[in-house]
């Protein structure tokens, strides 16, 4: 009976584990669709307005991943102040 119920409990737990609350939520990406006659000043001016909006995107990136680094850096002192 024992070793049922702990055969029981196990599967339980697998099962339950599965549950995920938040659904997830693809990141989809659409592919713009450009003219094959657009010159060559047309190119160059999307691309510098892109580069523009890809630098203020990595700025934002490096920007939350040094806030999250300090929070790590925050917990870490404070185990280490623990001696653990």
């Amino acid at each position: 009976m024992i070793a049922v119920g702990i055969t029981g409990f196990f599967i339980y737990a697998f099962a339950r584990d599965d549950y995920v609350p938040v659904p997830y939520k693809p990141d989809i990406i659409y592919v713009e669709q450009w003219p094959a006659d657009r010159t060559d000043v047309q190119i160059k001016a999307q691309q510098k307005i892109d580069y523009v909006k890809k630098k203020q995107r990595i700025a934002e990136e490096k920007a939350a991943r040094d806030q999250r680094q300090a929070e790590f850096k925050k917990v870490d002192d404070a185990l280490n102040k623990w001696g653990i």
